[in-house]
């Protein structure tokens, strides 16, 4: 009789020791389950906020190539008006230089070759100072192409370290889910075994009841 006890006493107490320590591995792992949760969830915000900013920052960049373009299409109008200048500028001073050759040849009269000459001097003055204009005009287009290509370079940088970024967290979170897998594997087989053996103690103990009672 007093072994029945001892051996239900014994059982009992490893019933209750397998119920402590497998509460206790349990709400250890899901601590630990739900710290990498949270993380996930915290790398996954950040990474809907980095591409939310590239989105952006990517529209902002569409808009300043826009600008290039429209800008370095400017550009391109106003060289061909200069270039047309120049050229009308060139023409005006060979027949000026014409004029001048026959003046001093004295194959036209020097009277009506001055008033001619001094005609196409206004003229040529005139198509200079448009010149000048163009000029100042596409120096400007450059100024304003260069500080948007750096703007744009700017942003490309940003873009790329943002792209970096969340390659790095999306490697983080696979990582996370690779060690929360293997977490809830190791729980579902620790509650298997601790299944495994409550039902082996309580074989045990309904074994112990059954020898004590045959004892009696």
């Amino acid at each position: 009789m007093r072994i029945g006890t001892m051996y239900k006493t014994g059982v009992a107490g490893m019933l209750l020791l397998l119920l402590v320590v497998g509460c206790a591995a349990n709400k250890e792992m899901q601590q630990q389950l739900d710290q990498q949760k949270k993380q996930l969830q915290q790398s996954q915000s950040r990474i809907q906020e980095l591409e939310s900013q590239v989105k952006t920052l990517q529209g902002r960049n569409d808009e300043i190539q826009g600008s290039i373009k429209r800008l370095e299409n400017e550009k391109s109008e106003i060289s061909n008006a200069a270039s047309s200048l120049k050229s009308s500028i060139s023409k005006l001073e060979r027949e000026k230089s014409q004029l001048e050759s026959s003046v001093a040849s004295s194959k036209v009269a020097e009277e009506e070759a001055q008033k001619k000459i001094k005609s196409l001097n206004s003229r040529i003055a005139a198509l200079q100072k448009d010149l000048t204009g163009k000029n100042q005009e596409i120096s400007a287009k450059d100024a304003e192409i260069a500080a948007l290509k750096q703007t744009q370079s700017q942003l490309n940088d940003t873009i790329a370290q943002n792209k970096q970024k969340i390659g790095q967290l999306q490697g983080e979170i696979s990582s996370l889910q690779t060690q929360m897998n293997d977490a809830i594997a190791q729980k579902d087989s620790r509650i298997k075994l601790l299944t495994i053996l409550l039902v082996i103690a309580i074989i045990l103990t309904i074994a112990g009841f059954a020898w004590a009672i045959m004892k009696k």
